[in-house]
């Protein structure tokens, strides 16, 4: 399997509490150590990436390391969260080399019917870079608690139903009680659960060397 920081564009998607956010964070650093200019960026409203940090990121953005840029994008419009999402990814080309997204975009996508056409002109070239392997990895996040994973599951089959490109499962937080994880992906990997909050570039590196002895 090839390198997921290989990639261009990353959607880390999943359900709440599943610890999509640090994983999208560990990711981005563990890009920078394998020599990637990296863009992180949440799309959920709650500041979540400022709380994985320990950093005060919000809209204007943060270098929050060498080679990393964190930024939050807090809007409750759908059709407006789609289009920052889309501008990002068109704008940051010549900026960074991978762009990571905690969030799954499809969520927004389907409340478009009113999009103007220069707007749709737009979702149309990002329909084109969600669906194109060579540059872009869906990865999911979930814990083997058994909402989760139902929750999961229904996200894979909404993936799969648009051809989005998984990269891998990433079954988070496994201690030794937990039950084995079923899924529709035979692609999956395993985090441990670890015994503090991951919170801060130290910890969060913590995290990337263990992406990275999983080798995603």
């Amino acid at each position: 399997m090839s390198l997921i920081t290989d990639k261009r564009l990353i959607f880390v998607g999943g359900c709440n509490g599943a610890g999509k956010t640090t994983i999208a964070a560990a990711l981005a650093l563990l890009a920078s150590r394998r020599g990637k200019r990296v863009l992180v960026v949440s799309t959920d409203g709650d500041n979540s990436l400022s709380a994985a940090f320990a950093w005060e990121i919000g809209e204007q953005g943060a270098a929050v390391c060498a080679g990393v840029h964190a930024l939050e994008v807090n809007t409750t419009d759908q059709a407006t969260l789609f289009d920052r999402i889309c501008s990002l990814i068109e704008d940051a080309e010549d900026y960074y080399d991978l762009v990571i997204f905690d969030s799954s975009p499809y969520a927004q996508a389907n409340t478009l019917d009113s999009a103007s056409a220069e707007q749709r002109a737009l979702f149309d070239r990002c329909y084109q870079r969600f669906q194109d392997a060579d540059n872009t990895a869906f990865m999911l996040v979930l814990t083997p608690e058994s909402d989760s994973v139902g929750q999961a599951q229904a996200l894979l089959l909404a993936w799969q139903a648009k051809a989005l490109p998984v990269h891998a499962l990433l079954v988070n937080q496994v201690s030794p009680e937990s039950h084995p994880v079923q899924t529709l992906h035979t692609v999956q990997h395993a985090m441990p659960l670890l015994p503090t909050p991951v919170q801060g570039i130290a910890a969060l590196q913590q995290t990337a060397v263990l992406l990275d002895q999983l080798d995603v």
